[in-house]
């Protein structure tokens, strides 16, 4: 009895030799040379004052993780269900009366699938800016994902201790 074929196998070797003899490295069999990089990223809450303001919150993003600046780590944000993908790093000195605010087009906004709260004990997501809107509270004790009135939703959070 002799083996059955198997396609998939044949494609990768054909696949790899003939990148091989191009000179470059082929992808794995089944990659997704269109997936976006991870972004790790970081912002300082807001007050409520700041927000009420009018102003948005900043984030910087790198391709490595980028360590708090000071204070506390309140949450981790993340744009993939179970604490997965891109994410941003919330710091600040206190979660009582600590907001994330991200303005139309900005790049967090509408992005955030699930949530990881690490010093607050509660964080309420908001459809709209300025902590408005349908919401979803959440509170500690492990990863959250966003259900479906906020999943890719969400326009500013408001943490509590």
């Amino acid at each position: 009895m002799s083996p059955r074929p198997r396609p998939a196998f044949a494609l990768a070797l054909a696949t790899a030799m003939a990148g091989a003899a191009a000179g470059t490295a082929p992808l794995p069999v089944g990659a997704d040379d269109t997936e976006e990089p991870i972004e790790y990223c970081y912002t300082e809450a807001l007050t409520i004052e700041e927000v009420e303001a009018g102003a948005t919150s900043v984030v910087e993003c790198d391709d490595h993780p980028i360590y708090r600046r000071s204070g506390i780590i309140l949450a981790v944000i993340y744009a993939d269900p179970g604490l997965g993908g891109s994410n941003t790093t919330v710091g600040g000195t206190s979660c009582t009366g600590a907001l994330v605010n991200f303005g139309t087009g900005h790049s967090w906004d509408n992005r955030i699938s699930s949530t990881d709260l690490i010093s607050c004990g509660y964080a309420k997501h908001y459809v709209n800016t300025g902590a408005s809107g349908t919401s979803q509270l959440m509170t500690a004790g492990g990863s959250v994902n966003m259900d479906v009135n906020l999943n890719d939703k969400t326009s500013s959070i408001e943490y509590a201790p």
